[in-house]
């Protein structure tokens, strides 16, 4: 989200998707190259699943995939993950968290998922587009959208779509991971890597979840010399 446009929708999927589908309609887009992360790669991978002739390559990091993600219940994410979704989805607890005390600025951002301490202007930086409890919308709609026994279906069809075509399209692929990670365990990175076709993968070390903030001098220089492989 951050510097873009905070419009009155609702923040779905589905709204993503008529988003980015007509941003590369509307500006004639091919031969591209995406380099996504998290809910980004799941409108990314699934752009390339139904637009294969626009799209050069892929590059993914912190992705929501199988057999990581859709999850059978909160149970199976783990006394500490289950609770947080739980607590999110809860109506009136998760607008308290997201909406009156920016959560995912705060707490995910700025203590949990950098893998590194943020220096105060960063975090000023990053409170910027978050400031008005209306532009923080965004943050509380997409964590009721990772699929948890099967809801929102429409967005676990997607997702299983989305890792049935990552383990068969021979499209070139650069993934990242780290250790511990977060929504890519040690055992999803492994079997990612051990299945993907015709993938590239980079290890970063330790990393949370968001990666460009603890290697970014690494993500860039590996992104150079993967598409610079391509050519």
């Amino acid at each position: 989200m951050g510097d873009s446009s905070k419009p009155d929708i609702n923040y779905t999927f589905a709204d993503h998707v008529r988003y980015v589908d007509g941003f590369i309609e509307a500006m004639g887009l091919r031969d591209i190259t995406l380099v996504v992360h998290r809910w980004g790669s799941v409108l990314g991978r699934r752009y390339v699943r139904r637009n294969p002739e626009k799209v050069r390559a892929i590059a993914f990091m912190e992705v929501l995939v199988p057999p990581g993600v859709p999850v059978a219940s909160y149970d199976a994410m783990g006394p500490l993950t289950g609770g947080l979704f739980r607590a999110l989805r809860t109506p009136g607890l998760g607008e308290s968290m997201v909406l009156q005390h920016n959560f995912f600025v705060e707490t995910v951002l700025g203590r949990m998922g950098s893998g590194r301490t943020l220096s105060e202007a960063e975090m000023l930086h990053c409170r910027a587009p978050f400031a008005a409890v209306k532009d923080r919308l965004p943050t509380l709609a997409w964590p009721r959208q990772i699929p948890i026994a099967g809801e929102p279906a429409d967005v676990a069809a997607e997702i299983e779509a989305n890792g049935g075509w990552l383990y068969s399209s021979d499209i070139p692929k650069l993934y990242f991971h780290a250790q511990p990670g977060a929504l890519m365990p040690p055992p999803v990175a492994k079997y990612v890597i051990s299945n993907a076709l015709n993938l590239t993968h980079v290890d970063l070390g330790s990393g949370s979840h968001f990666l460009q903030e603890s290697s970014p001098h690494e993500i860039g220089a590996a992104l150079e010399k993967w598409l610079l492989a391509l050519e």
